[in-house]
């Protein structure tokens, strides 16, 4: 009798442990869970002149509604803010900012960092950065 029973709580035991949800990756490696993708399309280039103009291009989706998106560039090692933007959504799965940056006259060969970061609606956050020169 103490066997039927030590027997039928294991059976229980592994029928409820086998019928938890888990969050699985998928093939790709992906969980359930994911985190904004930040694509950097401009400035796609590492060398910019004084005075060009520098486009900026950025695109940030998730599968979940996006909350908001920072863009900073910032001097190095400086660390000296150069110029931001903020954009704020809701209900949108997108953000994207088309704009230009013009750099100010700077010692050569000052190198110049674009970072990105991006929350969306449940509080998962991603960082992309782009580091370019300006002669």
């Amino acid at each position: 009798m103490k066997n039927k029973l030590l027997f039928t709580a294991a059976m229980l035991l592994l029928v409820l442990s086998a019928c938890t949800k888990k969050k699985n990756p998928s093939p790709g490696g992906k969980t359930d869970d994911p985190i904004p993708q930040i694509v950097i399309k401009q400035p796609s280039g590492d060398h910019y002149e004084a005075g060009d103009t520098v486009g900026i291009n950025v695109v940030v989706t998730d599968s979940k509604e996006m909350h908001e998106a920072l863009y900073w560039i910032i001097a190095k090692p400086q660390q000296d803010t150069l110029w931001k933007e903020k954009k704020h959504v809701h209900g949108a799965k997108t953000i994207v900012l088309d704009t230009y940056f013009v750099p100010p006259v700077l010692q050569s060969h000052q190198q110049l960092e674009l970072v990105v970061q991006a929350e969306n609606s449940e509080g998962k956050t991603a960082e992309a950065r782009h580091i370019f020169e300006i002669h």
